[in-house]
């Protein structure tokens, strides 16, 4: 807040905008649905894009939303108010994250004007200046004129290698503190790995490194049911937004599945082994992710198994044919819940559904027993359930924290991470019953593994014999992410600028 009084902040998990006093106190809520950008005004607003990419704006001392760009085309986000509190500006896009500009917009009539082309966000500096990122990462700078909502100038490049993307990655203070977080080429490659049970890590192909997905996020990988293939979702060039291949392992080709407009993610192997399913991504916003399949081979044209009004975000097939699928909407979504499709059928029924998120879907080698995460406690913590009738019968399994539920392939274990960033088994007894056994803690996860806490499936796969995991490790330390902090910037920028 511009008193330095509160932190407003966006809860991940119900996608609320909260303000959370800096001294002591409990957060309250002032918006939900709320996707990214945040900029508490002095004029008494927080500002923030919605989950549609909206601009949107709600009273800091509480009261409803407005939103701002609703009857114009595209998406809308960073917005941020001149020094004189008259003016927003907020950086735009096409539906399909092109065409970026950043536009001024009078707050008391209305008036809008398009300042940069190819910019992506834009702030104005105490000095007067205009300073705004482009898609590359360069911070460039130029006289404004807020009155006349025009540029007086020439946009000049001072400084490079910033991580551009539409959410800020660049502040600056009234002091003249300027900081940003860096850009890269990317993240970190990955390493895939086994881990026995005792914790020992040993490569898979000590030549193999993957980029995963979504700049770090979102992996996703399968082992096939003969253990002789892995499928993994991986990025290798800045344009391709992801795609799934194929490894035949330990040391063999390393093959591609996959190759559309989209991008597709988070693969499992149907469980004959003959061919892969993922989620389909098309490019773009405002439009539902669906279950595809291909063949192992890379053999014909993919295929849709399962569309829903809700996006459908990981999807699971049982031998029998049923589709569990888990659903929610594209961008972050409170409002998780498992599905299914009964074989035959080409509508998708809600088999679990609640206040709470639902997620990490993984199905028992019989079919009978839905293992999945829930934070209907506070925290993650792993549950399994009757299927496909889930009414029957509902048992925790983790007791202080736990996620990522993976079924061991003989159908005698559950695996879970747990809290401590340890990985337990739960022995089992499947059949019409279920029986809950000894848990045991195997070993704890390195800290060189990759596991996002907030990534809501599997991060890791379990080998045919039950005896090692194969898990991402981090082989090369980016440089992308880190926070650079630079004083006295402004004065520094006079100097450079000549005025």
């Amino acid at each position: 807040s511009p008193d330095g009084r509160e932190v407003a902040f966006i809860h991940l998990t119900d996608g609320t905008l909260r303000a959370l006093p800096a001294a002591e106190g409990a957060s309250r809520v002032l918006a939900d649905s709320v996707g990214c950008c945040v900029h508490w005004g002095e004029d008494g607003f927080v500002y923030f894009s919605s989950t549609m990419f909206d601009v949107m704006r709600v009273p800091a001392s509480g009261g409803a939303a407005e939103a701002l760009t609703v009857d114009l085309e595209g998406i809308f986000f960073s917005p941020a108010l001149t020094n004189d509190g008259e003016v927003l500006l907020f950086g735009s896009a096409d539906p399909n994250l092109g065409d970026f500009s950043v536009n001024a917009m009078r707050l008391a009539t209305g008036e809008m004007k398009t300042l940069a082309p190819g910019l992506v966000l834009a702030r104005e500096l105490p000095s007067g200046h205009l300073a705004g990122l482009d898609p590359q990462g360069n911070l460039m700078m130029a006289p404004f004129d807020a009155g006349n909502l025009e540029l007086t100038g020439q946009l000049v490049t001072v400084v490079e290698g910033l991580q551009a993307a539409p959410s800020p990655h660049v502040a600056f203070s009234s002091s003249g503190a300027l900081v940003y977080v860096m850009g890269g080429s990317g993240p970190a490659r990955y390493q895939p790995v086994w881990i026995d049970r005792s914790g020992r890590v040993e490569p898979i192909d000590p030549d193999w490194a993957v980029n995963p997905l979504n700049s770090g996020n979102n992996p996703g990988f399968s082992i096939s049911p003969d253990g002789a293939k892995v499928a993994i979702g991986v990025s290798n060039d800045p344009a391709d937004q992801g795609d799934i291949y194929v490894k035949q392992l330990p040391d063999g080709p390393f093959s591609r599945l996959t190759s559309t407009a989209g991008e597709e993610a988070r693969p499992r192997w149907t469980p004959d082994g003959s061919a892969v399913t993922y989620i389909s991504i098309p490019p773009g916003t405002g439009t539902s992710y669906s279950l595809a399949v291909s063949r192992a081979d890379g053999i014909g044209a993919p295929e849709i198994l399962a569309q829903a009004p809700r996006s459908i975000l990981e999807g699971v097939l049982t031998t029998d044919g049923w589709r569990v699928l888990r659903l929610g909407n594209a961008v972050a979504d409170p409002d998780v819940d498992i599905g299914a499709m009964a074989p035959g059928e080409d509508t998708v029924s809600v088999a679990v559904a609640s206040e709470f998120t639902e997620t990490a879907i993984a199905l028992s080698p019989d079919g009978r027993w839905l293992a999945h995460e829930s934070d209907e406690t506070g925290q993650k913590e792993v549950y399994v359930r009757s299927f496909p009738d889930p009414t029957l019968r509902r048992e925790q399994i983790s007791a202080a924290g736990g996620m990522q539920p993976v079924w061991g392939r003989s159908g005698r274990e559950l695996f879970f991470i747990s809290g401590d960033r340890e990985m337990v088994a739960v022995n089992v007894t499947l059949g019409e019953g279920f029986v809950v056994g000894e848990r045991r803690t195997l070993f704890p996860v390195p800290e060189e593994i990759f596991l996002n806490e907030q990534d809501f499936y599997a991060l890791y796969d379990v080998d045919v014999d039950d005896q090692r995991f194969m898990m991402l490790r981090a082989i090369d330390e980016a440089t992308a992410g880190r926070v650079v902090l630079v004083l006295n910037w402004l004065d520094e920028l006079k100097e450079r600028l000549g005025n």
